[in-house]
C-alpha cells in the first residue's frame, strides 16, 4: 500500500515538475527571441537552476513526510505495546491474589489434617 502511494506521489510530482519546466521553457523561448543570445543563457541556467531547487525540496518535504509517518506510527506501536502490557500486569495481579488466597485455604487444610493425625497418633498409642 505505502508503495502504491509513493508511486501516485512521484507521478503526481512529475506532473507538477514537468507543468513547471514547460512554463519555464516557455519563458526561456520567449527571452532568447526578444533578447540577445547572453540573455537566453542567463534564462537557460536559472531554468536549471530552478528545477533543481524545486527537485531538491520535493525530495526533503517527502523525505519529513515519511519519517513524520514513521514517528507516528512507531509512537503508536509503543502505546498499543503499553496497553496490552498495562492489561497483562492487571490480569497477572489478580491471578497472584487468588493463588495466594488459595494457598492460604490449603495452608489453613494442612495444618487441621496435621492436628488430626497427631490426635489419632496420641489416640492409637
Amino acid at each position: 500500500m505505502i508503495d502504491s502511494t509513493v508511486t501516485k506521489l512521484e507521478k503526481s510530482v512529475d506532473n507538477q515538475l514537468s507543468l513547471a519546466l514547460t512554463e519555464q521553457l516557455l519563458l526561456h523561448c520567449i527571452y532568447s527571441e526578444q533578447f540577445h543570445l547572453p540573455a537566453a543563457f542567463k534564462t537557460s541556467f536559472q531554468l536549471e537552476k530552478s528545477s533543481h531547487t524545486m527537485h531538491k525540496t520535493w525530495v526533503e518535504q517527502s523525505e519529513t513526510r515519511w519519517d513524520v509517518r514513521a514517528a507516528h506510527m512507531a509512537r503508536d506501536d509503543l502505546e498499543w505495546e503499553i496497553e496490552q502490557l498495562r492489561q497483562q500486569n492487571s490480569q497477572l495481579r489478580k491471578d497472584n491474589r487468588e493463588l495466594k488466597m488459595d494457598y492460604m485455604r490449603l495452608e489453613s487444610r494442612i495444618e487441621v489434617l496435621e492436628n488430626k493425625f497427631r490426635t489419632m497418633a496420641r489416640l492409637l498409642q
